[in-house]
């Protein structure tokens, strides 16, 4: 995928940096967190985090998207992650939108604020014509983001050994 890097992202009381270096702090206690995890059914410890963080850096070198790390307007205080990111699922590579926020700030419409302004990357700047989401069959909150933004489900997947319930959105 070739196209112009969107680096820096905004809505009305976020701002959104593309992942780099300097946001391993941050990365690490998000995903050492046991509540945040639960939600996704996994628990990372440092080697695993730091696997998962360099990851997500190299999708915008390579394939120029990714994850943005999110920060409030008012304080720069971390609220959370949200991007577009391939993932190859069956045989076949999908462009996944994936939000995850600090329990702290669940429940106040971060998660929802995040992805449709990755959404509008994704439809008006890429391209997109179909992302898809998924999480857990249990966590009911993901899955209602998910549906508000116009994700219809359409399948059960198994995604690292998990059962998932996937969704998708097309434009």
């Amino acid at each position: 995928m070739m196209t112009t890097k969107i680096e820096t992202i905004s809505t009305l009381r976020l701002y959104g940096e593309a992942i780099n270096e300097t946001h391993w702090a941050v990365w690490r206690d998000m995903g050492t967190n046991p509540i945040l995890m639960k939600t996704l059914g996994v628990t990372w410890d440092d080697p695993i985090a730091l696997e998962k963080f360099t990851k997500n850096i190299m999708f915008w070198e390579e394939d120029e998207i990714g994850l943005w790390m999110f920060f409030s307007k008012e304080n720069n205080q971390f609220i959370g992650q949200c991007g577009l990111r391939p993932i190859k699922l069956e045989n076949r590579t999908e462009t996944e939108l994936s939000y995850a926020v600090v329990p702290q700030f669940w429940r106040q419409g971060f998660a929802s604020e995040m992805a449709i302004e990755a959404l509008n990357v994704g439809i008006n700047h890429l391209n997109l014509r179909s992302i898809i989401a998924f999480t857990l069959p249990t966590n009911y909150p993901s899955i209602r983001t998910m549906q508000r933004l116009g994700f219809v489900y359409e399948k059960n997947i198994i995604h690292e050994s998990l059962e998932h319930v996937l969704h998708r959105r097309k434009s």
